[in-house]
């Protein structure tokens, strides 16, 4: 059985200091954590491997190939019911912009060797990635039919806050293309407070009434 778990690379007890007083808090790469494969045999229950899914870099930003510090690991709904080619997340980046400040690009299949990261400017954050499937696409009812060279065919959506203007801005990016330019930005009169986790669903699957 293989699982895909995050890993914290540093200490526990560092990084619930850090939430215990968020206005003092220091982020550094050990406040992360790495996405791993763990190998399960069923029949034991003996953990065979815990390796990283790809390599760690977290010498320098923009990252070539590997993978950064990261947290909110997401794959395409096509993908849910098989080994996924790739994984997006939030990152850390190491740049200097402090807590996350990237999002990622995993291509779990390649051992990182097509691995994209989008570095923020500093005092912007984004928030957790949401994948949508491009309409009409493959396996965009989540059945896991898509084909690995398929899987990336749709958008990223996610938002953005600006610290200095205190003000957030939602952002669609190609999810082909995660280093381009985005697709598309609505900005916000407003701040949008951070959350922790959601999920996309098409209207079609999720019943009556569902918006």
């Amino acid at each position: 059985l293989h699982i895909l778990p995050t890993r914290l690379i540093g200490p526990r007890r560092d990084l619930e200091k850090n939430f215990a007083d968020m206005y003092n808090s220091k982020w550094s790469e050990q406040s992360y954590n790495l996405l791993c494969d763990y190998t399960v045999d069923l029949a034991s229950g003996a953990l065979e491997a815990s390796a990283p899914l790809v390599p760690p870099d977290v010498s320098a930003a923009p990252v070539v190939g590997g993978q950064l510090p990261m947290e909110f690991p997401v794959i395409a709904p096509g993908a849910r019911h098989r080994a996924p080619r790739y994984v997006y997340t939030n990152a850390f980046s190491g740049s200097g912009g402090g807590y996350f400040d990237a999002i990622q690009k995993l291509d779990v299949q390649g051992g990182g060797s097509m691995t994209m990261s989008r570095v923020l400017p500093p005092g912007t954050f984004p928030s957790e990635v949401e994948f949508i499937p491009r309409r009409g696409a493959a396996g965009a009812a989540g059945d896991g039919k898509v084909s690995e060279e398929d899987e990336d065919d749709g958008f990223l959506l996610y938002l953005e806050y600006d610290a200095a203007a205190h003000k957030s801005s939602l952002v669609i990016l190609d999810a082909k293309d995660v280093e381009g330019a985005p697709l598309a930005v609505c900005h916000l009169p407003y701040h949008v407070p951070y959350t922790f986790h959601g999920t996309y669903k098409a209207a079609a699957s999720a019943g009556a009434g569902a918006r």
